[in-house]
Formats: structure tokens, C-alpha cells, sequence
């Protein structure tokens, strides 16, 4: 839903005079989410639209490869089970400690895993798109970094990294590995990791210098200072609805700044009910002076941070 003047002006000058009053940052970095599998023409059209990274969720494979998916259980997303020469390694196991069947990721090798289609062939011919393995994610940014003459950087998101840590693979080594190898292990790099998992975030953080996003922030952000260099909270967490069709600040990122720690908030789509659509509820999220935000739609992001400059979100009590 566009954004009209009216609604525009409740939402972001309401209470202008505020003095809690916070500003949306120029740097402010659109990161490129997408919540099913990104695909190599998502990743491309993404780097065209403004996108600054890439959120890249990975998996391991039998051999120790990283690859893009949702989730270690491969047949919701690849066309694994149709795959005849893969039947019989259709297995049970325990996820989060429920019971789970199907294809998983350690079940397999890379190239195997890259075989697995993700979608059917376009009308043009094409062939069905596959899965990426995260160095190819990495390739795509280095790309659009040349073609748009802007730095474009990744973030991989570690996937259900207990899940791999009792066998003989560890995400945590082969992620570390993989930046240094590919020239990203420091902290100025365009390189950020992140995870639900404190263990493995700390872990991590042993082995390489890249900054780290704890997705799952603790009331106290503070909590998050060892483990994370920036938190990723949902946006409710950032930005609340007011009265009068308005929206403020809950204060989580001035106290993540004040304990020196960047916040990525993580944009939901509004559900139809919902008195602000898209475009407002990114536009608050850049005015509530977040580090980043992450979203679908880096277009729409792109226009959200354009349209926050020079704009004030009120702050209220979170």
C-alpha cells in the first residue's frame, strides 16, 4: 500500500518535537532476505534493486560443503524426492528433538546436493534453477559489486548448527574456513554471520574475526556483548503502532547502541488487518535508527530508507 502525505506525516512528524526523537542513518544497509530459498536470479535482481547484502541460510553437506537452504531437510524446497537414485536414502532422525523424515543435507554431497532442482524450467527454455552453494552466493556479490560499482556483502545464516555438531561435522570450522579462504575475515569486511544459536555464534567467533548477528536477542541487549557485534530482532521488537494511525521507537536500539552493538531488524509483511502497510512499516524501521533492515524486497527497502532521510520517528516505552 502506498504511502500518502497524510499518513506519511502522522507516522514519522506526529510528535516531531519529541525529545527522544531518533533519525534514520544514510548507511543504512538493505539486506536481501528471502524467508523460502533465494535463487542466483533472486540474488541478481536483489543487487540491482539496492540490496547491500545477501542473506545466504546454509547447510552442511556430507563432504563439508556449505550450501543455501531453508532448512537440512531437503524435499519441502528441491525435488529430492522424485529423484529415484536417491530414494533409498530417505531417513528418520530428530530435529530439535522431535522425531522428522525425509532427505537430509549430511546425507549427501555437494555436487549431489547442487544436482537437486529447486523449481521447474522457465518458458524460455531455461533449466530448473538448483541450490547455490554459499561460495557461489559469494561470486554473485563480488559481481554486483563490480557491475554497480558499490560494495555488495553476504550474510550467511547458520541453519540448525547443533544439528550438525555431534557427527563429524561442525558448521562452525567449515563456515570460518570458507571466509578466510574467500578473504573475509575481519571485521571491516563485507561479511556478517548469523544464527539463532548463541553456542554457535560464540564458537564461531573463535575461529574468525567476521561480524556475527544474534537473531534470538535477550531482553537485556547488553546480554548479546562476547557473542554478537549486532542483534537481529523481529520488527516488533523495534518499531510499535501508535494512536492516530502513528508509529514509534520502542527504545531497543538506542539501548543496542548503547551497549555498541549495531541492530538488523528483520521486517515481517503486515498482515491485512494492520493499519500501516509495506512501505510505512520499513520507512519506521529506518526512522527508528536501525543499523540495517532485512526484507524480500530490496526495492521496497531501498524506497523506505530513501523516503526516511531527513525524517523523525517518535520514541516511546518498548
Amino acid at each position: 500500500m502506498a504511502m500518502n502525505r497524510r499518513r506519511f506525516g502522522l507516522m514519522a512528524g506526529a510528535m516531531v518535537a519529541a525529545p527522544w526523537a531518533v533519525r534514520a542513518a544514510a548507511g543504512t544497509a538493505v539486506i536481501f532476505f528471502d524467508p523460502a530459498l533465494p535463487s542466483r536470479a533472486a540474488y541478481e535482481r536483489a543487487i540491482g534493486d539496492g540490496a547491500d547484502f545477501l542473506v545466504a541460510p546454509v547447510v552442511m553437506s556430507q563432504d563439508g560443503g556449505l550450501i543455501v537452504a531453508p532448512d537440512v531437510e531437503l524435499s519441502a524446497f528441491t525435488d529430492i524426492a522424485q529423484r529415484p537414485e536417491f530414494a533409498a536414502r530417505r531417513a528418520e532422525k530428530a530435529l530439535d528433538g522431535s522425531p522428522a523424515g525425509g532427505w537430509f543435507s549430511e546425507d549427501f554431497t555437494l555436487a549431489e546436493m547442487k544436482s537437486l532442482a529447486t523449481g521447474r524450467p522457465d518458458k524460455r527454455g531455461e533449466p530448473a534453477p538448483t541450490l547455490l552453494a554459499l561460495q557461489e552466493v559469494i561470486d554473485i556479490a563480488r559481481a554486483g559489486s563490480v557491475r554497480t560499482a558499490r560494495v555488495v556483502g553476504v550474510s550467511p545464516r547458520m541453519i540448525r548448527p547443533r544439528h550438525f555438531s555431534g557427527g563429524d561435522l561442525t558448521m562452525e570450522p567449515a563456515l570460518a574456513q570458507l571466509i578466510a579462504l574467500a578473504g573475509y575475515d575481519s571485521p571491516a569486511a563485507a561479511m556478517i554471520v548469523q544464527a539463532a544459536d548463541p553456542t554457535a555464534l560464540k564458537a564461531f567467533g573463535a575461529l574468525c574475526r567476521a561480524r556475527r548477528i544474534d537473531l534470538e536477542p535477550a531482553q537485556d541487549p547488553a546480554a548479546a556483548r562476547g557473542m554478537a557485534e549486532a542483534l537481529g530482532p523481529i520488527e516488533d521488537l523495534v518499531v510499535k503502532d501508535a494512536a492516530k494511525g502513528a508509529m514509534f521507537a520502542t527504545g531497543l536500539v538506542a539501548a543496542a547502541h548503547a551497549a555498541g552493538l549495531a541492530v538488523y531488524a528483520r521486517f515481517r509483511a503486515p498482515a491485512p488487518h494492520e493499519p500501516h502497510g509495506p512501505h510505512e512499516r520499513l520507512t519506521a524501521l529506518f526512522l527508528a535508527g536501525v543499523d540495517g533492515v532485512m526484507g524480500p524486497d530490496a526495492a521496497l527497502a531501498a524506497r523506505a530508507r530513501r523516503d526516511a532521510m531527513d525524517k523523525t520517528l517518535p520514541e516511546g516505552q518498548s
